[in-house]
């Protein structure tokens, strides 16, 4: 089951709170939805030549590509083109699942996006 590019994970009771008083169901920006169009040739009329990338020229009017936060799950094709992030203490933020999945909270019974 999956809504658009996103895809069902799991329904949490515990996300917002110990009391298990919202039941989200949690769909995932899907990532082979963000593979590139030889990896996955449904992605070619949207010309997306990187892994990890949508590719929103059409939005813009201009050359542009959208990924997840920091970066995450970008392909090897852009690795060297990355810049790096630094925070506020000048420590290297690098991309990981916690912190930069894209992701879609819906409640169980009313569907009202979280």
């Amino acid at each position: 089951m999956g809504i658009a590019f996103f895809e069902f994970h799991n329904s949490d009771s515990t996300f917002y709170g110990s009391h298990n008083a919202i039941e989200m169901m949690n769909f995932y920006l899907s990532e082979a939805q963000m593979h590139n169009q030889t990896s996955n040739p449904a992605n070619k009329k949207y010309n997306t030549v990187y892994d990890g990338t949508f590719n929103v020229n059409s939005v813009l009017q201009a050359q542009s590509i959208s990924t997840k936060g920091h970066f995450y799950q970008t392909g090897d094709a852009l690795k060297d083109k990355i810049p790096d992030i630094y925070d506020h203490n000048a420590t290297l933020i690098l991309p990981n699942e916690d912190d930069d999945e894209t992701w879609l909270g819906i409640e169980k019974f009313s569907g009202v996006v979280m």
